[in-house]
């Protein structure tokens, strides 16, 4: 009988022991939170219609509008001209440049000079008594020929019978000879054909120069161009003439230029046309990284909106009645980070920034943007 009592005791104890266990460990557990039912926020923009002036994007490099190889058309020793022909000198409009040596064919054209002068001399008696109407100018001809000055214009011819004479006398032949050569003795010196700089030089002085040799690089310093890039889309919506914005990329120095060349032809390859924009400014170099803004054509009646709120690249999220609603538009001009669309109503409240997941007909509560 006490066996009894102890098994029911012993049972007893065993089940309270489990219901304390369970207790414990249900009081353990946290409380279930509670599932947010709200519905996402939809920040909106009412949008209105606008004319949005087209602002393209180009890449150029600076170069001088006005610019020659310095090459030479004859041979000798380099000489120095105005200064030392150096990277980076400057000169004046009509400053030599740069001499060649010109002794021994200076030497030369005296020569042929005194023989013609000699020439001029001989025919005199015959030409008195045969031309006599033309003898006092020819014999003002001869009184100002110098050999050491260049050599002047022939006189007018006054008859036919002057020319043959002259012509069966030489005359005509030893003067066209000379003058083809003092016309090069001239190339012996190179003179500056505008005021700028040397920014590339390939001889020295005393070096020996022969014909063909490039012998620098001459620019007019302040007046540049960039070769800018066009899509064929937009060729009609710029002239010359026009305003552009034009950064440098090294400094961020900002310049305005204008365009003075459009090409006609069309580069097949990347079906563009090529923009020549004149810059006129001082302490820039050649070579410089300039980035462009061109004003293209207004599109009318257009909205303005970042590229990322395109969905399936030809919609457009709105909010009606608390709903979202896929609203599909027409693509007018990408830029790097936006888009100009055509489509919207006005009025429309646009999504203004992305939701994760969101899908035609989401339930949202929106909210205009400040």
């Amino acid at each position: 009988m006490k066996k009894s009592k102890l098994y029911v005791l012993g049972l007893l104890l065993l089940i309270g022991a489990v219901f304390a266990s369970l207790y414990i460990i249900d009081s353990r557990n946290p409380p279930k939170s509670q599932i947010n039912q709200e519905n996402p926020l939809a920040i909106t923009k009412i949008m209105l219609p606008e004319d949005v002036t087209v602002s393209i994007p180009a890449n150029g490099i600076l170069m001088a509008r006005k610019r020659i190889e310095v090459y030479s058309e004859v041979q000798g020793l380099m000489e120095e001209g105005a200064r030392d022909f150096k990277i980076g000198q400057r000169y004046k409009k009509g400053e030599i440049l740069l001499k060649v040596n010109k002794n021994e064919f200076q030497a030369s054209v005296k020569a042929l000079k005194s023989n013609f002068y000699t020439l001029l001399a001989s025919i005199m008696p015959d030409l008195s008594l045969d031309y006599p109407e033309a003898y006092s100018k020819w014999k003002a001809y001869f009184d100002l020929f110098d050999i050491e000055k260049p050599t002047p214009p022939l006189p007018v011819f006054s008859s036919e019978g002057e020319k043959y004479f002259l012509v069966g006398r030489k005359v005509l032949n030893s003067y066209y000879s000379l003058l083809n050569l003092e016309t090069r003795l001239y190339k012996y010196t190179i003179n500056a054909p505008f005021t700028g700089i040397i920014t590339k030089h390939n001889i020295n002085s005393g070096e020996l120069i022969r014909p063909g040799q490039a012998l620098g690089t001459f620019i007019k310093d302040g007046d540049y161009e960039v070769n800018l890039s066009l899509g064929v889309a937009f060729s009609n919506s710029v002239s010359i003439g026009q305003s552009v914005d034009l950064k440098i990329l090294s400094d961020e120095r900002f310049l305005k230029g204008k365009i003075s060349r459009i090409n006609a032809a069309i580069d097949q390859d990347t079906q563009t046309i090529a923009i020549i924009v004149n810059v006129l400014a001082k302490d820039l170099q050649e070579g410089l990284f300039v980035s462009a803004d061109i004003q293209a054509n207004t599109i009318s009646q257009s909205y303005e909106i970042p590229r990322d709120l395109l969905v399936q690249d030809n919609k457009v999220f709105t909010v009606q009645k608390d709903s979202l609603i896929l609203k599909q538009v027409k693509r007018i001009y990408y830029t790097d980070e936006t888009v100009i669309i055509k489509g919207l109503t006005p009025g429309s409240e646009l999504l203004i920034k992305p939701i994760l997941g969101a899908y035609q007909g989401m339930k949202v509560t929106s909210k205009l943007d400040n």
